[in-house]
This record gives structure tokens, sequence and C-alpha cells, in this order.
């Protein structure tokens, strides 16, 4: 299989179809711009968005926040980070990142990058060994995805929690698949939260739960907001 090159533009955006221009004036005429302000039996815009993108997923839980800051902030809080607490982050990143970490009162602790702009496997497990860090969140920066199969074996090991910023791979696949190697994998199945964003920080960001293990709890995401 020959890889494809990326001939876009990562900073200006492609026009919104003609179509979604005009699902969303409908949505305006309708009056229900809220989740919560819909009739008796009716299912809002906001819940329908996070159940068809849990479908296109794969399943698992969904749910559609304000910004990509408080998707990853939300998840943090789901995993019960403590004031002060090491979280250990790629440095190749986005001030959002390591804002969230603080934000949730978490201490952002830098992850050496390779010269392909992914996390470097080795400073990980010599940062997981000097913080005894117990959460790792994952920037998937400008599409570079690391090993997933050696970074989870890694974070297993040491029983670090991964958090995925997905905001630029949102519907990636990886062209292999360690157990099914003829089969590719999404993303979001290796794991136990995901933040993934809809419009380049212009509509929703989603903090999803891995659909199998220890991320498949819905009530980790509310006991978070």
């Amino acid at each position: 299989m020959s890889a494809k090159v990326f001939k876009g533009n990562f900073t200006q955006q492609e026009p919104i179809p003609e179509a979604a221009i005009e699902r969303a004036v409908a949505v305006m005429r309708s009056g229900r711009l809220h989740r919560y302000n819909v009739a008796e039996g009716e299912i809002s815009e906001t819940v329908l968005l996070e159940q068809q993108f849990s479908e296109y997923m794969g399943g698992g839980y969904c749910l559609a926040v304000t910004s990509g800051g408080y998707a990853l902030t939300t998840a943090l809080r789901a995993y019960g980070v403590k004031p002060g607490e090491p979280v250990l982050t790629n440095a190749f990143t986005l001030s959002p990142v390591p804002g969230a970490i603080q934000g949730a009162g978490g201490r952002p602790i830098l992850v050496e990058v390779t010269d392909d702009l992914v996390i470097d496997l080795a400073d990980l497990e010599r940062k997981i060994a000097s913080t005894k860090s117990r959460v790792l969140m994952l920037s998937h920066m400008r599409g570079h995805i690391v090993d997933m199969d050696a970074l989870m074996r890694i974070a297993d090991r040491h029983g670090v929690a991964v958090i995925e910023d997905c905001a630029h791979t949102m519907g990636g696949f990886l062209a292999r698949h360690e157990k099914r190697p003829a089969r590719p994998r999404r993303l979001l199945q290796h794991a136990d939260l995901q933040a993934r964003e809809l419009g380049r920080g212009r509509f929703h960001h989603l903090t999803r739960c891995r659909a199998d293990g220890t991320g498949d709890d819905p009530l980790r995401l509310l006991h978070a907001l």
C-alpha cells in the first residue's frame, strides 16, 4: 500500500458545504439550540451528535462539550488528578494541552520527542520512573502518530492511564493492528479516554471513553463535570 501525502493546508479550513449550512440554519430556526430546551420526547441535536459520533467511532460513550481545553480537563478530572500531581505529555504540542493539565490542578511534565515529532518512548519510560506519574496526556500533534502498540505496552506495564488528544486525527486509522495485522484500527481503540475536535475550535469537542476495559464507564465523565 503506497503512502498518501497530505497536500492540504493545516491552517486554512475548507468551505462548509451548502448542505451543512442549511442544516445549521434549520437548527437555529427551530430554537432548539441547547441540549436541555427540547420538548417531551424530543431528542436534542447535541444528543444526536453524540450518538452518531459514537456509532461512527465504533461504540462506547461520548460527551459533547464546549472546547478542546474543557474536553481535556474533563478527561483529567475523570481520572481524579490531584492538585500538584505530575501528568506526562509530549513536548511537541499546543498550549491548551499543558494548560488543561494545569486547569485540572496537575503539573505538566514534558516528554521529549523524536526527529519524527512523536513522543520519545525511551524518555517516556524515564519520566514515568522519575515522576511516578499515573497519567499520560498524549497529543497527536499535526497528525504525527507514535507506535501506539509500543506505547500502550509501556503504559500497561507501568499502570499509566493514557488520554489521547485526537483533535488532529479524528477518524484516523492505524495501518496495522498488532493482533490482526490485516485489519486497520481506529485510534480510539487504544487509550482510556480521548478528546476529539469538530471544526478546529469552532463547534463541539468530544471526550470519549474507550469501548473496552476500564474506560467503559460513563459515570467517570458525569462525575468529572
